[in-house]
Protein backbone atom coordinates (compact mmCIF):
# COMPACT_ATOMS: atom_id res chain seq x y z
CA UNK A 1 0.00 0.00 0.00
CA UNK A 2 1.21 3.48 -0.90
CA UNK A 3 0.56 6.33 1.09
CA UNK A 4 0.06 9.62 -0.73
CA UNK A 5 -0.60 12.50 1.12
CA UNK A 6 -1.45 16.00 -0.80
CA UNK A 7 -1.92 19.43 0.95
CA UNK A 8 -2.71 22.65 -0.16
CA UNK A 9 -4.34 26.14 0.46
CA UNK A 10 -5.99 27.94 -1.98
CA UNK A 11 -8.03 31.53 -2.05
CA UNK A 12 -11.87 31.18 -2.89
CA UNK A 13 -13.21 33.22 -5.97
CA UNK A 14 -15.02 36.17 -5.45
CA UNK A 15 -18.28 34.54 -6.71
CA UNK A 16 -18.15 31.73 -3.53
CA UNK A 17 -20.93 31.37 -1.94
CA UNK A 18 -19.82 29.56 1.66
CA UNK A 19 -23.60 28.06 2.17
CA UNK A 20 -24.11 26.84 -0.85
CA UNK A 21 -20.31 25.57 -2.49
CA UNK A 22 -19.65 23.96 0.42
CA UNK A 23 -22.38 22.08 0.51
CA UNK A 24 -21.66 20.82 -3.08
CA UNK A 25 -18.01 20.61 -2.25
CA UNK A 26 -19.26 17.89 0.35
CA UNK A 27 -21.46 16.27 -1.30
CA UNK A 28 -19.05 15.70 -4.54
CA UNK A 29 -16.90 14.50 -2.03
CA UNK A 30 -18.93 12.32 0.14
CA UNK A 31 -20.46 10.69 -3.47
CA UNK A 32 -16.21 10.15 -5.18
CA UNK A 33 -14.11 10.19 -2.32
CA UNK A 34 -14.86 6.35 -1.09
CA UNK A 35 -13.96 4.90 -4.05
CA UNK A 36 -10.89 6.55 -4.80
CA UNK A 37 -10.28 5.40 -1.04
CA UNK A 38 -9.41 9.26 -0.64
CA UNK A 39 -9.98 10.82 2.98
CA UNK A 40 -8.69 13.92 4.34
CA UNK A 41 -9.72 17.55 5.73
CA UNK A 42 -11.21 20.80 3.79
CA UNK A 43 -10.90 23.91 6.42
CA UNK A 44 -12.69 27.05 4.78
CA UNK A 45 -11.95 30.26 6.95
CA UNK A 46 -11.56 34.28 6.04
CA UNK A 47 -11.75 33.52 1.96
CA UNK A 48 -9.19 30.58 1.99
CA UNK A 49 -9.17 27.14 1.58
CA UNK A 50 -6.57 24.63 3.70
CA UNK A 51 -7.15 20.80 2.32
CA UNK A 52 -5.13 17.85 3.31
CA UNK A 53 -5.85 14.51 1.61
CA UNK A 54 -4.55 11.24 1.93
CA UNK A 55 -4.81 7.98 -0.34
Amino acid sequence: MNLVRFVYVSAATPEFNEQLDMGRILQASRRNNPSQEIGGVLYYGHGYFFQCLVS
